[in-house]
């Protein structure tokens, strides 16, 4: 899993540092995360399966998710099934490269709603770099399956 732009490993202690919180408050953030997303971009909604969200395993999937990125932020190697089975999906959904910038402008908003005084400043900007780093693993690896594969 090869990326133009490594994180440092301050970002990465810092995001690493929030798995904790994540696993506590993980489903409520990504469960606003959406919300949000749908409130602001409700054209998205046909993207997804919204009876997923409704009983709530949408949110709790990513939910895992992130706080298992949060978790091996610092060994991507680690995570090389779940993105594969994420960019799948997105492939089979259509989710498009310039749609990662709107989920995270979302989820950083949630992350803030939900966890409040619990994180500063500086976690914030660590889990804009850490997402902007994913969402680049995502739409390469998107990219690489779909040169390769035809994906129904």
């Amino acid at each position: 899993m090869r990326t133009r732009k490594e994180i440092s490993p301050q970002t990465i202690a810092i995001v690493k540092s929030t798995a904790p919180l994540l696993k506590q408050h993980g489903q409520k953030i990504t469960a606003r995360m959406y919300q949000i997303m749908f409130e602001k971009h409700p054209q998205l909604k046909a993207q997804f399966d919204m009876s997923a969200q409704a009983n709530g395993t949408q949110p709790a999937k990513l939910a895992a998710a992130i706080q298992n990125y949060a978790t091996h932020l610092d060994d991507l190697e680690k995570l090389l099934v779940m993105v594969d089975k994420i960019a799948y999906r997105h492939i089979q959904t259509q989710v498009l490269p310039e749609q990662y910038p709107i989920v995270g402008e979302c989820l950083l908003k949630a992350i803030k709603e939900v966890l409040g005084n619990q994180v500063s400043k500086e976690v914030i900007t660590a889990w804009s770099v850490a997402y902007q780093k994913l969402a680049e693993v995502f739409i390469n690896r998107e990219q690489e399956i779909s040169q390769t594969t035809s994906v129904t």
